[in-house]
């Protein structure tokens, strides 16, 4: 399955609209305004929840939970010492994932046992955050999205409205 994920240049917080293959709104992300540390929810387009991501405050590393029906399902972990691309742990009960970018952060894996369960690509615009994210058939979908937009919040930190 095939998104465009598209980082909205001017909204008060972060959204994000995430489109399928054809064009079509799939889903939103939203961001809390008033919250301690970076809080954004993933809703489909009829307005329902289907995922929280927290941002950790208190952490030496950037730490992200991400919520499915009020139940932490994964915790995402940036390792601190990488020379030259990203990487970040995805732990949970489905297991351990890793998501490793290129130097320029421009391109991410997301795989499981060795396996890819998602790429994800940044696409070339001048004024705004920019991806698309092929996912393998049969994966966690909410969920694959949801380290999409943690990845974006991490690598560019900066762009936040």
């Amino acid at each position: 399955m095939q998104f465009q994920i598209t980082k909205r240049v001017f909204s008060i917080g972060d959204r994000y609209d995430i489109l399928d293959a054809q064009g079509e709104p799939a889903f939103e992300v939203h961001s809390h305004l008033f919250a301690i540390g970076h809080k954004l929810d993933l809703l489909d387009m009829a307005g329902n929840v289907l995922a929280r991501i927290h941002q950790r405050v208190l952490s030496f590393v950037s730490e992200y939970d991400i919520y499915r029906e009020e139940k932490e399902i994964v915790v995402v972990k940036k390792r601190l010492f990488t020379l030259f691309h990203p990487l970040f742990t995805v732990e949970g009960p489905e297991g351990t994932f890793t998501m490793e970018g290129d130097w320029l952060n421009w391109n991410y894996t997301i795989a499981r046992d060795g396996q890819a369960v998602a790429q994800i690509g940044k696409q070339f615009s001048l004024f705004q955050d920019r991806y698309g994210i092929d996912i393998a058939d049969g994966a966690d979908v909410p969920t694959l999205l949801c380290l999409a937009i943690v990845m974006d919040e991490v690598a560019h930190p900066n762009r936040r409205d």
